[in-house]
């Protein structure tokens, strides 16, 4: 299996929510240093939260299994804002649309 191919057509669907600004292909498939036993790493730039149908319509699209869901969580998985423009922080490094192959 291309888990490239996959990756890549799995951040597709997630782009194709307006809630999206990001999706991030990381681990051991974005390094070329994925084997037979290798998951696929998705890091996904929310604009707004999602919601669970966001989060699971996905896993639908693409045939998926959910093996455990949690709920989202704010505090968790929101990034720190900058308190004085109230701007998101991430470093620009680490966003991109999807990979393209």
């Amino acid at each position: 299996m291309d888990l490239k191919k996959l990756a890549h057509d799995i951040a597709n669907v997630y782009m194709e929510n307006s809630k999206v600004e990001a999706v991030l292909l990381g681990g051991s498939v974005a390094r070329n240093w994925h084997d037979e036993f290798s998951d696929i790493e998705l890091f996904v730039f929310w604009k707004i939260d999602p919601t669970d149908h966001d989060r699971k319509y996905v896993i639908n699209r693409v045939n998926g299994e959910v093996i455990d869901f949690y709920d989202f969580e704010d505090d968790e998985w929101r990034f720190h804002t900058n308190e004085h423009y109230g701007d998101t922080v991430w470093p620009k490094s680490y966003v991109c649309a999807p990979p393209s192959i």
